[in-house]
């Protein structure tokens, strides 16, 4: 079992000192309580999240960065039969939301496959890598541009507590 909230406050520790005076983004963070226990790779799953984290502050030239959790209770669906999940269990989603850039349409579609990426400071293998090691996990990585005009995107993932 790891600390999965304990871990994610260290990571954005660590990339608040790495941005402050760099640039104009504030990182904000609103996680749940510090009992939360994940049974997960402790590497892999820092490592998703410092690989969104670090696309947010990429996209990010001035405004917020937001980090949020909540665990839910899930009902299984249609759609996740098979998947490992049991009437009744529980999952943490963690989200990080910017305002930056958003996602471009052409991306879209193909965002967590490998080497899609419009940047020129990217391979386009980060969201491929962050979508596998979830998946391995039993969870499930997603995206979305942010609703009602807001700038930038949320990008989200959860796992099964």
């Amino acid at each position: 079992m790891r600390h999965l909230v304990r871990s994610r406050r260290k990571i954005v520790a660590d990339h608040q000192k790495h941005i402050f005076g760099e640039n104009n983004v504030v990182i904000e963070t609103n996680l749940v309580n510090d009992t939360l226990h994940v049974q997960a790779d402790k590497v892999r799953i820092t490592q998703v999240i410092n690989n969104l984290i670090n696309n947010a502050i990429r996209f990010t030239v001035k405004g917020t960065i937001s980090i949020f959790t909540e665990t839910t209770d899930r009902v299984e669906s249609r759609s996740e039969k098979g998947r490992g999940y049991q009437n009744g269990s529980y999952t943490v989603t963690v989200y990080i939301k910017d305002t930056g850039l958003g996602i471009d349409s052409e991306i879209f579609p193909s965002l967590f496959e490998k080497f899609a990426t419009k940047s020129s400071d990217g391979t386009g293998l980060g969201l491929y890598i962050s979508k596998k090691i979830v998946e391995a996990h039993g969870g499930k990585i997603w995206a979305k541009n942010n609703p009602n005009g807001q700038k930038g995107a949320t990008f989200a993932f959860n796992l099964p507590l």
